[in-house]
């Protein structure tokens, strides 16, 4: 049976958030109100006992001795909300009823962004380098380097606001009681008891031969090949030690290692199988949840109205919905913390055909915005000219492909290039490279036929075609390749899109590759078209988003002018 007897103001307000969840007070997910029945069966089982003691130590440590330090309530003491009272309360206070050894080995903490949950466990980690026995090791993973620093950072902020000055010798020093830490560019060491934290990437070679008593893995559904097993069972070694996986839900159709681990949680919580040492926080809207409706949102935000707003929750998503499909199922991967992949193509196909109006009309002389996406000599390159019309603009495209290598392409990318050749939808340059100067042909013709305003294109290939073009009068111009610069025309596109303004006369070179592309969204929603998750040559389409990236600023009509669009680099 739990010892509850002791008095403990974290283990009322643990208790507190639990009852408030089964009454229906706070609404929650269904895997979040399994966990929460879960936790209170736990009670009657013989097997574990609830330390009030640990829960308190631990929680009164991070909410007196460690200070926000981003935000805006940098500097005030840490105020651990009700759900991360939970958790963290279960991770420390769940024991083995005979050893006294900490029972949660393994967690999974699955929400959306925003909820502060990175740095939740840089004070947890604090809190375990700080209290912890000497040789304590820690260990902050990521699929990047970049993404393992994020909770490492935070922690090195908190231990250099919490410590006193140490002099600096190559690395800054902090005193923190008798613990004199030494800051690193990516570890943290105790000179004394050789205590540390270090920073990783989550590859499979990283993870051998470590001893950790802690390990936080940042965004584990993005881990590729067998890293994450690795992690997992690097923990042997001590009894006490704890991995704590803390996600949003993953990019890819393939989310890989992670849901076999996602898999055994929900089985536990669904009551088909007993993990006893496994802890799972598995946020997010339910499957038949209205995403209209804004009262579902929490479930996956449990910080709502402190770490994130529905004001901005909802602006995201009318962004979202006005963007298209595609954008709509980033909103609900960051923000609704639901699974929903990739495996949809950038445009849907009835939505694209409804834009074919058959043959182009003659507009020589009208204004004229191009994109050209200039492949290496051996692959795909696309022009891709707007054409203003009364009523929106109309898409004309032109391609080139080496025709040595078609027929093999052919049947690698499962597309009739020979055949796109042979009915003029492209053009098949002989040997096995592309003929630039029939690109940059094509280029001249562009402005002698129309009021061309400029020709955008990724200037790693495009230095000496600039030149030439530039001689003749092409006005001529390069957009890098970085999500800050593709995400306004590829936003743009998909708005022309949905509102009808974009025509084109079938070209089936630019149809295929709306259909094999799909598109990279950020936290932000920024996007650009993905050619590693593609599944086919897209580089018609990604022409088609320079063009309109041309458009939106070249024209006089610019589109910042009348949009809220917000670039984050």
């Amino acid at each position: 049976m739990a010892n509850l007897t002791t008095p403990s103001p974290y283990l009322d307000r643990l208790n507190c958030y639990v009852q408030s969840v089964l009454n229906g007070e706070t609404l929650v997910s269904s895997y979040v109100m399994k966990a929460v029945e879960r936790h209170r069966r736990d009670l009657e089982d013989e097997r574990f006992v609830l330390d009030p003691a640990a829960i308190d130590e631990a929680l009164g440590f991070i909410e007196t001795q460690i200070p926000y330090i981003r935000g805006d309530a940098t500097g005030d003491m840490f105020q651990l909300l009700p759900w991360q009272v939970f958790t963290l309360g279960s991770l420390v206070g769940w024991k083995w009823q005979k050893t006294g050894e900490r029972r949660f080995r393994f967690a999974i903490l699955e929400l959306a962004r925003g909820q502060g949950k990175t740095t939740m466990m840089s004070a947890y980690v604090t809190y375990h380098l700080v209290k912890g026995p000497p040789g304590t090791s820690c260990y902050n993973f990521g699929p990047a380097e970049r993404v393992s620093l994020l909770c490492f950072n935070d922690t090195k902020k908190t231990l250099m606001s919490m410590g006193k000055e140490a002099g600096t010798r190559i690395r800054p020093r902090r005193l923190i009681g008798d613990q004199e830490w030494i800051m690193g560019y990516r570890d943290i060491r105790e000179g004394n008891s050789g205590s540390f934290l270090e920073a990783l990437p989550a590859k499979e070679t990283t993870a051998d031969g470590l001893d950790p008593s802690l390990v936080i893995a940042d965004e584990a559904a993005e881990y590729q090949g067998r890293s994450f097993d690795k992690i997992t069972t690097s923990t042997v070694k001590r009894q006490s030690a704890q991995v704590i996986a803390i996600t949003t839900p993953g990019s890819g159709s393939d989310p890989g290692i992670y849901m076999e681990h996602r898999d055994v949680a929900t089985a536990v919580l669904d009551g088909e199988h007993d993990q006893a040492d496994g802890f799972y926080y598995l946020a997010g809207m339910d499957p038949d949840d209205d995403i209209e409706d804004q009262a579902n949102w929490i479930k996956a935000n449990p910080s709502l109205g402190t770490t994130c707003q529905v004001d901005d929750l909802q602006r995201r998503y009318e962004q979202a919905k006005k963007a298209g499909a595609s954008a709509v199922r980033a909103w609900r991967r960051f923000h609704g913390c639901q699974w929903v992949g990739h495996a949809d193509p950038w445009i849907d196909l009835p939505t694209w055909d409804k834009l074919n109006k058959g043959p182009r009309p003659d507009l020589k002389g009208r204004r004229c915005w191009a994109g050209l996406d200039l492949s290496k000599s051996r692959d795909m390159s696309s022009l891709i000219a707007l054409i203003e019309a009364d009523d929106g603009l109309w898409i004309y495209g032109q391609h080139w492909y080496p025709e040595t290598t078609a027929l093999e392409r052919q049947t690698s990318y499962r597309m009739p290039l020979i055949d796109w050749g042979a009915n003029g939808h492209l053009t098949l340059c002989p040997g096995g490279v592309i003929d630039y100067d029939s690109v940059e042909a094509a280029c001249l013709k562009l402005n002698d036929q129309y009021d061309l305003q400029g020709i955008w294109a990724d200037p790693m290939f495009c230095s000496q075609l600039e030149q030439r073009c530039e001689a003749s009068g092409v006005p001529f111009g390069t957009l890098k390749q970085s999500i800050q610069y593709l995400s306004p025309g590829t936003i743009k596109t998909e708005e022309l899109i949905a509102e009808g303004k974009l025509f084109h006369d079938g070209d089936p070179v630019l149809r295929s590759a709306t259909q094999h592309c799909r598109v990279y969204r950020d936290i932000n929603l920024n996007a650009r078209l993905c050619k590693k998750s593609s599944t086919g040559l897209i580089d018609s389409a990604m022409a088609l988003t320079i063009a309109v990236s041309c458009y939106i600023t070249v024209s006089p009509e610019s589109v910042y002018e009348h949009s809220d669009l917000k670039v984050f680099g």
